[in-house]
């Protein structure tokens, strides 16, 4: 590592294995600059984002990669609180299973009445901060969040209206409202949230006649949370 005075002030790294270490009073991070080439999933289709050359500057707590930012400017957070899971329906996944409370068909059953939604069928829990035995996710920092929902709702035992509504804490944040005018309808919600750290974010189905209007399984539903900021 050099520092330059010719006219400015400045650190210079001058060595790959360099890195400048900050520390609090419990802990100590590294920002260093780090290769990182930059591959491309779908190989011989256009386009190719392949960067053999792509580089990072990154921060780290011990081994642990927080945060970087590429020379493209590409902002890199691997550990971003998230989650995204759909519904087992009944006899899923395996034959006998119940299936997952708020699914349509949850336990054998179109007419059940209001319930939290635990969606266990996760595609990605990121830092596992959801929990599909309750269907709580809880928020690990303070920050604003965006909870969101998007699936076929299934209305034969339905009288009028499908309320599915996002709660924080146990408490209504936001109650959807849809008019029942078919047997299987489209519908979808998103809400930004305040939250602190401790704070529990989850979905719950529920309809005027106070049974049945549950979401359909599979590809064809999904819930998720993640930090925005």
């Amino acid at each position: 590592m050099s520092l330059k005075l010719n006219g400015q002030t400045g650190i210079e790294f001058t060595s790959t294995t360099h890195e400048l270490k900050v520390k609090s009073s419990n802990h100590t991070w590294s920002l260093k600059g780090i290769d990182a080439p930059i591959g491309d999933s779908q190989t011989g289709t256009a386009p190719d984002t392949t960067d053999n050359d792509s580089g990072q500057l990154a921060i780290y707590n011990g081994e642990t990669k927080l945060w970087g930012i590429t020379e493209h400017g590409y902002n890199i957070k691997p550990n971003i609180p998230a989650y995204n899971a759909t519904l087992y329906g009944y006899n899923q996944p395996n034959n006998g299973d119940s299936g997952d409370p708020g699914v349509y068909n949850y336990n054998g059953s179109t007419s059940y009445g209001n319930i939290i939604i635990k969606a266990s069928n996760i595609r990605f829990n990121n830092g596992n901060h959801y929990d599909p035995t309750t269907g709580y996710f809880t928020c690990p920092v303070d920050g604003i969040y965006v909870a969101s929902f998007n699936s076929n709702w299934y209305g034969v035992n339905v009288s009028s209206s499908f309320t599915p509504t996002i709660f924080k804490n146990g408490a209504e944040i936001h109650r959807f409202y849809e008019s029942k005018y078919t047997d299987w309808q489209q519908i979808s919600g998103c809400v930004t949230i305040s939250a602190n750290a401790g704070d529990y974010i989850n979905f719950y189905k529920s309809s005027n006649s106070g049974g049945g209007g549950g979401a359909d399984a599979n590809a064809y539903t999904h819930f998720s949370v993640y930090l925005l900021a």
